[in-house]
């Protein structure tokens, strides 16, 4: 991806002064130093990218807008729910229900609020502040970064042509925070009449290709949507949650009862390729590597627990984690290895993210060590904490790396770190340091 860079003059002063020494202002991006070697005032200092990082700065946090945390942090500092933040380079896109927030995570400046461009359907709530949203996902798109983000709105009707509901899916420049384009998709009858709150999620994005959920608590519908053509590939009436590869996979009711299986469809056609054997209640599925999905849920015979790692190409169980499956997360590194750890920091362990076989596991008594309680994994880095403080690992070997972070951010990348701001509950960003 090629770093897009928009050049403004700023003045009379230096139009006059152009030939020598060009001002750049843009989302993100460093200004020139000065001759003196003092910034321009109200410019963003330079950045550097550490990635992974291995240690922030903790002064100076950079409280970002309360749509970044609103619903998702409990009475007592925890994070309940995955915050609706993607990070790209110094820009943290936050979703909120009926916007996309574009903010400066240099400065707390907020660079663009894009909304849809027809009426939202869900009216904000005067007596809560929850934020439903979740993160947005960034695809590639003709060799640019696009943030993918869905919006409910509603169709207005005209004579005797009734209004309906829909969703509008929108691309947003990443580099720029502009809209790039936006489509609608009319939504099925049921949720017309939808009793329960209606939910839009951008599922992921692969090939050219994003895939959109929407759902309420009796229903649920999947598009997949050419990200060039901006039209509808497919339409599926299953939960998607997770795209891998060239797989999409979901959960599906039977027969419209409460037994529910896990189901992969292509990605391109939308095609059944496979159904996982497992049937059970109260079950989700979410990625864990390049070709690995978690299916966990409660069996429908005997109520047990169930946690299994499937391979998203066959559907097949890759590994059947027997111990402590409620509860339980994981996430790939982005280099080899899937991270598995338990919410309330019992247990962690990582797994070949091709095999599925066991690399390394927490706590390790023989050697006195304890399972740490997960916030990130990163480009081969596990962010978390242990009675000691913030630590990091290294997700390869589960070996302790020698830095101090100061910091377990939840959303990182090599510029910031997102976390809590000590005894206020505040999201902030904290810039990286090495």
């Amino acid at each position: 991806m090629s770093r897009r860079r928009t050049n403004q003059v700023i003045g009379a002063a230096c139009a006059a002064a152009m030939l020598l020494l060009t001002a750049a202002c843009s989302n993100g991006e460093p200004a020139p130093d000065k001759p003196d070697g003092k910034q321009p005032p109200n410019v963003a200092p330079k950045r550097t990218s550490y990635d992974p990082p291995r240690s922030f700065s903790r002064s100076r946090p950079v409280p970002l807008p309360e749509e970044a945390g609103n619903g998702k942090i409990t009475l007592s500092g925890n994070i309940a729910r995955p915050l609706p933040i993607t990070l790209y380079r110094t820009t943290a896109y936050i979703s909120a229900e009926n916007y996309l927030l574009a903010v400066d995570t240099t400065t707390g400046k907020r660079l663009a609020n894009v909304s849809p461009q027809l009426d939202p359907l869900n009216k904000p709530n005067e007596f809560s502040s929850d934020n439903p949203a979740e993160a947005p996902v960034i695809s590639t798109v003709d060799a640019n970064a696009q943030v993918i983000v869905p919006f409910l709105v509603r169709i207005s009707g005209s004579g005797t042509t009734a209004g309906h509901n829909a969703v509008e899916i929108t691309g947003v420049d990443a580099a720029t925070a502009k809209r790039a384009w936006s489509t609608q998709i009319t939504l099925p009858q049921w949720a017309e009449n939808s009793y329960s709150r209606l939910t839009s999620t951008a599922v992921g994005a692969e090939n050219d290709v994003a895939v959109i959920q929407v759902s309420n608590d009796e229903h649920a519908v999947t598009y997949a949507v050419n990200l060039t053509t901006h039209k509808v590939l497919w339409t599926k009436n299953f939960a998607a949650s997770v795209v891998a590869g060239d797989t999409v996979v979901g959960i599906d009711n039977l027969d419209n009862t409460a037994q529910q299986q896990a189901k992969g469809v292509d990605l391109s056609t939308g095609n059944p390729r496979w159904t996982a054997e497992q049937v059970g209640y109260a079950a989700s599925t979410s990625l864990a590597g390049p070709n690995l999905a978690l299916f966990t849920g409660r069996d429908y015979g005997d109520g047990d627990d169930f946690a299994q790692l499937l391979d998203t190409h066959t559907g097949q169980v890759a590994s059947s984690i027997q111990e402590g499956s409620s509860a339980l997360s994981c996430t790939y590194d982005g280099k080899s290895v899937t991270v598995c750890y338990s919410s309330r920091g019992e247990r962690a362990f990582g797994l070949d993210a091709d095999s599925a076989k066991l690399r390394w596991q927490l706590p390790d008594r023989d050697n006195n060590r304890v399972a740490p309680d997960v916030s990130a994994v990163h480009n081969g880095i596990l962010y978390g904490t242990t009675e000691n403080g913030p630590i990091l690992l290294n997700t390869q070997t589960g070996a302790d790396i020698n830095a101090s972070p100061e910091l377990a951010p939840v959303v990182v990348n090599g510029y910031a770190g997102i976390a809590l701001e000590d005894e206020k509950n505040n999201v902030a960003a904290y810039r990286t340091t090495g």
